[in-house]
């Protein structure tokens, strides 16, 4: 039998044969040419630049956000940018403190006791404070959105504020206090200034409750009064525009006197020792809407019983008169919001001795000439105050009948609202249209 001889036998010497080295018949002419060639420099390797720890390091690798968390994530962006465009359609602009501003409503004691406001567009009326014992002497904040007015409580008289927008309004006050004579939102909303009925003046936060603060004490004077208005709301006590200084009639020393919201740095603008007019008496003074001037009324000595209109510049200087007649006898005058006009109650004495009685008397600061807006009144007003805008004058006449009035001051035209009232009737501010 013939014997099979079998090939993987063999295998391992044929590997061993197949592996033997050896150079290829051209390695001799490869070696003499690269002979004569340079090594390239290691510097021109870019990968040699940083270490290979740093090149071979494993990139963390971004964890994937499930699709449904993104999906999330998108519409709480969406609702948030609604959320965003509503509350910015429902936030109202509010007005700048002074100066001339858009008519809102206007706010008053109804015949029932009650704090109302009432729109004079339509002649409807929101009542914002039902009825109570001895609620009086409602007044908006300069920037209409909150209102203070005076109830009896249990530790006295208290001033409350209550917000526009609905809610129980607070008491501020935490000890009574005598029937105020003054009451006075500063511009920015952060103070409330009274003067009580012994002519203490007190200040008050309408944030943080309390017995309010004795700014009297700190200034170390006597009574005093504020204002020569009948109308709280329209004697701007805080001058404009940063609301910094207080100005008051020192009673004791028949002074004009400014001091700072906190009682210090008090200077004397007026007395009767150094002023170039002759006085017996000042009656009252507030800060122009710019704050630059103020406007007073000084009882003179050789004009019993006729208190003229004077203008004093706010460094105690430039005291004159206003109005074309020395003997025409004025009350309770007011700027307007702009500044460029005087509105004022007054009379005048006729030849045969009786008095002529007028409407509100407006003066033009620039031409001097005078205009009477509205029906003669022989009563007089028992409150008055410009709109916001200046172009009207809320009134109410002093003949019993207690109807506010609204006059237009271009064209004289009086309107007789809906609506009675015994108290101080003042008009919300609001940010101008646009």
């Amino acid at each position: 039998m013939t014997s099979f001889e079998r090939f993987e036998t063999r295998l391992p010497a044929m590997l061993d044969d197949l592996a033997v080295p050896r150079l290829p018949d051209y390695a001799d002419d490869l070696f003499a040419r690269t002979a004569a060639t340079r090594q390239r420099p290691g510097w021109t390797f870019p990968e040699r630049w940083l270490p290979m720890s740093v090149v071979t390091r494993t990139l963390a690798a971004a964890p994937r956000i499930p699709w449904r968390l993104g999906a999330l994530a998108a519409l709480l962006a969406v609702a948030a940018l609604i959320a965003v465009l509503v509350v910015g359609s429902i936030v109202k602009e509010r007005p700048a403190p002074y100066g001339p501003a858009g008519n809102g409503q206007i706010l008053f004691l109804n015949s029932a006791g009650q704090i109302v406001v009432g729109d004079p567009a339509t002649g409807t009326t929101t009542t914002l404070v039902s009825s109570g014992p001895g609620i009086s002497n409602p007044i908006f904040a300069q920037d209409g959105t909150r209102f203070a007015f005076i109830q009896p409580t249990t530790h006295g008289l208290g001033l409350f504020v209550g917000n526009l927008g609905g809610g129980t309004p607070v008491d501020v006050s935490t000890s009574g206090f005598s029937t105020p004579t003054y009451l006075g939102w500063s511009g920015r909303g952060d103070h409330i200034l009274m003067v009580d009925a012994g002519g203490v003046m007190l200040l008050f936060d309408p944030a943080r409750p309390g017995p309010g603060t004795n700014l009297s004490d700190l200034v170390k004077v006597g009574p005093v009064e504020i204002g020569p208005s009948y109308n709280f709301n329209s004697t701007h006590a805080f001058r404009p525009p940063l609301g910094d200084e207080i100005v008051f009639v020192d009673r004791s020393r028949n002074e004009l006197v400014a001091v700072q919201a906190d009682g210090t740095k008090p200077r004397v603008l007026l007395n009767k020792a150094t002023s170039a007019v002759r006085y017996d008496r000042i009656i009252g003074a507030e800060w122009s809407p710019d704050g630059s001037q103020l406007l007073l009324m000084l009882e003179l000595p050789d004009e019993s019983s006729i208190w003229g209109l004077f203008v004093l510049s706010a460094d105690g200087t430039g005291l004159h008169r206003l109005g074309n007649n020395p003997l025409d006898g004025y009350n309770s005058p007011k700027w307007s919001p702009d500044g460029t006009k005087v509105g004022f109650q007054y009379w005048t004495n006729n030849a045969d001795g009786t008095l002529g009685f007028h409407g509100i008397g407006v003066l033009d600061l620039k031409t001097g000439s005078v205009r009477d807006l509205g029906p003669q009144q022989v009563n007089g007003f028992t409150t008055w105050a410009w709109s916001p805008d200046g172009l009207s004058i809320l009134e109410l006449p002093g003949d019993g009948s207690n109807k506010m009035h609204i006059v237009n001051v271009t064209t004289g035209e009086s309107t007789t609202t809906p609506w009675t009232s015994e108290d101080p009737i003042n008009w919300q501010r609001v940010a101008p249209a646009r």
